[in-house]
């Protein structure tokens, strides 16, 4: 089974980018991850690129915002349940 990953950096805690590196490195197949963060950091785009993002979001989002983004990263046969309104 394909394995995926949401991960948020927290500068506080273990950083999102050093858990991305440790699966990346304990996988045989990169992982793809969504990063959301609320760090306004010019570089993190592209940390999160080089690290196997299929996608990122800054904090604040609408969840209508992951949702396309979760969707955009799964297979197409894949249904992502809609959170009941």
């Amino acid at each position: 089974m394909e394995q995926r990953t949401i991960l948020n950096d927290y500068p506080a805690a273990d950083s999102g980018f050093t858990v991305a590196e440790k699966i990346q490195t304990l996988t045989r197949t990169p992982v793809p991850m969504i990063f959301t963060t609320a760090s306004k950091q010019p570089g993190f785009r592209r940390k999160a690129h080089e690290l196997g993002a299929a996608g990122s979001r800054e904090k604040p989002y609408e969840a209508e915002t992951l949702l396309a983004t979760i969707r955009d990263v799964l297979n197409p046969q894949v249904q992502v349940l809609e959170p009941k309104s």
